[in-house]
């Protein structure tokens, strides 16, 4: 095995995928543009949408059929509310609720207690899919409840009674979490998730192109007979696929943390003080690289196998749908991390990315995953590297298989 023809292999192939305008799209372009475009600007848009939405202006209808002092109080603090609308009287308002000119309707009842007191039941028709109708009803339901804790003030002070005497638990949240662990908390959930989809996307690309991708343009025979050894072609094919998937995913990492990292800034001021955890990220790289090569090695197989690249194409997308289900399992609640998790396959790496990212991961545990996805790693490699020996299977074109049925 000669590393210079190794070398030289994986050099015409790296400068012959960074030709293709596909590979620099999906691999370099889309990480650096698509995470800011749509997490900072989807979030900037949603926030003015937001804040549009409740600046609008919302109709409500009252019904009072109670005609007494709540009723009549309530109506007040309804009318004072900012950006509230009050209709009254008005035969057709069920139509025009249905029709979204009303956005709620509220029906002020009367009803008595056993001791003599009475109470205003307020019952509000609202749509909860319709915006503007759930916006109504929030703004109701908050002027009430705080109109309600008048009308208590008001009966224990008519009996000389402190309001305090209502006060009997407090509840005070203290909150051990720092910002750095809540924001490993959020990237836990959906991060094992997108590095895992995009190292299957970032080697498929790659290796499709350059097994099934040269059988489909009729270039693989002319490099079978170059001086370079059936090995060194698949080693020098197979660290091109490798090194793809790697820029993929590095770019990919950067382009999420530093567009999550800016969102969460921009939410709270107490945030800035928030750095990228890199030690962290150091960790999954680590943990990342021997994944990477499993899945490389395995799309190099599929692509192998395929007699075009639309086969290995369909080869790949129930790889990519197993992965995805497999590596949701970070997102699921009460899921620990045990020995035996560490030994099922991208369930080990999906948890593991999960506990270092909380702060929370065992060594012993990690080095476990490690291990287990390394002795994957050198398995899916050698079957990988076999399968590009046999020529049954590096010829299995479609205009070859009439000729190899013969023989």
């Amino acid at each position: 095995m000669n590393i210079k023809k190794i070398f030289i292999v994986y050099r015409k192939e790296l400068l012959d995928l960074f030709r293709d305008r596909r590979t620099i799209i999906s691999s370099i372009v889309i990480p650096i543009i698509l995470y800011p475009v749509l997490m900072i600007g989807f979030n900037a848009l949603m926030s003015r949408q937001t804040i549009r939405l409740h600046e609008q202006e919302v109709i409500i209808y009252v019904v009072d059929e109670a005609e007494n002092e709540y009723s009549e109080r309530a109506y007040e603090a309804l009318a004072a509310t900012p950006r509230v609308q009050i209709f009254q009287q008005i035969d057709n308002y069920r139509e025009l609720f249905n029709e979204k000119v009303i956005h709620a309707i509220v029906t002020f009842e009367s009803e008595e207690l056993n001791d003599g007191y009475s109470y205003l039941n307020a019952r509000i028709t609202f749509n909860r899919v319709d915006e503007r109708s759930e916006l109504a009803y929030s703004t109701i339901h908050n002027v009430l409840r705080d109109l309600e804790k008048e009308f208590i003030g008001g009966r224990l002070q008519a009996i000389n009674i402190s309001e305090d005497i209502l006060k009997v638990i407090e509840i005070e949240a203290d909150n051990v979490a720092t910002e750095q662990q809540t924001l490993g908390m959020i990237l836990a959930r959906f991060l094992p998730y997108f590095l895992i989809l995009i190292s299957i996307s970032g080697a498929s690309i790659a290796a499709v192109d350059l097994v099934a991708g040269e059988k489909e343009r009729g270039t693989l025979e002319t490099i079978l007979v170059s001086a370079a050894t059936r090995l060194e072609l698949v080693l020098g094919k197979f660290i091109a696929v490798i090194t793809i998937a790697l820029i993929t995913v590095l770019l990919n990492l950067a382009s999420i943390f530093f567009s999550f990292r800016h969102l969460v800034t921009q939410a709270a001021a107490e945030t800035v003080a928030i750095q990228i955890p890199f030690g962290n990220l150091f960790l999954i790289l680590i943990l990342m690289a021997p994944m990477i090569i499993f899945f490389a090695a395995i799309v190099f197989s599929l692509s192998t196998y395929s007699r075009n690249m639309r086969e290995s194409y369909s080869y790949t997308q129930p790889l990519m749908i197993a992965a995805m289900l497999l590596s949701l399992i970070s997102a699921l609640p009460a899921i620990e991390t045990t020995f035996g998790m560490t030994l099922i396959p991208v369930i080990n790496v999906s948890l593991m990315i999960k506990d270092i990212m909380m702060g929370d991961f065992n060594i012993i545990l990690y080095l476990s995953t490690l291990i287990s996805t390394s002795m994957l790693v050198v398995l899916s490699v050698w079957f990988s590297i076999r399968l590009f020996s046999k020529e049954e299977i590096l010829f299995r074109t479609t205009e070859d298989s009439a000729i190899i049925d013969r023989k």
